[in-house]
């Protein structure tokens, strides 16, 4: 839980550092870690009256995350590697980052 709420506080940080440049701040989602990227709900046409935990990792059997190596983040995009390509994903589309 303790990582969740980090890791929410750092995404709505207007000034995060990149993990290309910058110099990382305590609190920051560590740069080169593997985690796993949630979507926000609405943006996959998936939102619903129903809660929904935020964890969740598919819906109905669509997925609504991806999984891979953290390589950046500042205000406008998370860039993951999955192992295949790059992802880069607008910010203000991810609902969290979850870090084993």
């Amino acid at each position: 839980m303790r990582t969740l709420l980090i890791t929410l506080a750092s995404l709505a940080l207007a000034g995060c550092a990149s993990g290309e440049t910058g110099t990382p701040h305590p609190g920051d989602p560590p740069i080169g870690a593997q985690c796993r990227l949630q979507f926000n709900r609405s943006d996959l046409g998936a939102a619903a009256s129903l809660p929904i935990p935020p964890t969740t990792g598919s819906i109905n059997g669509a997925e609504v995350s991806v999984s891979g190596k953290l390589l950046s983040i500042d205000e406008d995009w998370v860039v993951l590697d999955d192992g295949h390509s790059k992802l880069w994903v607008p910010r203000r589309n991810v609902l969290l980052l979850m870090f084993p």
